[in-house]
């Protein structure tokens, strides 16, 4: 990451370093034959000539290394851009993968948090199906005592159904009995009326 933040700028700035150099150069011997040729009154020489004409060959071979220069220094320019982009990509990527990295921890943790609820609801629901076994056996005991009742219960009503047929016949032998001795009360009130000579009335039978 280091080399990527400083290697475009470092290569920027010796481009347009190489370039400014060639410019001046260039605007230096372009100033100087001017002048050189404007202070010529006469026909000038031939080496003077020669001269100027090699110093033209220069400026023009300086021209073309400038715009040598140039083209090197716009596909530098293109380079560098170039490589802030894939630095702006990999510093975008960078922030992606940490954002990307926190969105993993919050799911790890939201699943250990999950997981140990789960763990907690079937502890929970293992408990519950124990107390269900029990209340089914409660249940099951209460069923077969109410079953034992029921039965006790209709036993003492068929000892009750009984018990009050007998208190019904005992009321008519108590009826009877009592019927039989007012019978003979009043037999031995007749026998009495009628004399020791009377012939005894019949017995009356129930």
């Amino acid at each position: 990451m280091f080399l990527l933040d400083v290697l475009p700028d470092s290569v920027g700035f010796a481009a347009f370093g190489i370039s400014f150099l060639l410019l001046l150069a260039t605007l230096f011997f372009y100033r100087h034959s001017k002048k050189e040729l404007g202070e010529i009154g006469e026909p000038p020489r031939q080496s003077n000539v020669k001269q100027l004409l090699r110093k033209s060959e220069m400026t023009d071979s300086l021209a073309l290394r400038l715009e040598e220069k140039q083209r090197e220094y716009f596909a530098l320019q293109h380079k560098y851009n170039r490589l802030q982009q894939r630095v702006d990509d990999v510093n975008y990527l960078s922030i992606e993968l940490e954002e990307l990295k926190l969105e993993i921890d919050q799911l790890l943790t939201e699943r250990d948090k999950t997981a140990a609820l789960m763990l907690s609801l079937e502890q929970e629901n293992q408990e519950l199906r124990e107390e269900n076994h029990h209340l089914r056996k409660d249940i099951a005991e209460a069923i077969a005592d109410k079953q034992k009742l029921m039965k006790k219960i209709s036993l003492m009503e068929d000892m009750e159904t009984e018990w009050q047929l007998i208190v019904e016949k005992n009321n008519q032998l108590q009826t009877k009995v009592r019927r039989i001795g007012e019978l003979e009360s009043l037999l031995s009130l007749m026998k009495e009326e009628k004399g020791p000579g009377a012939q005894p009335y019949p017995k009356f039978t129930s």
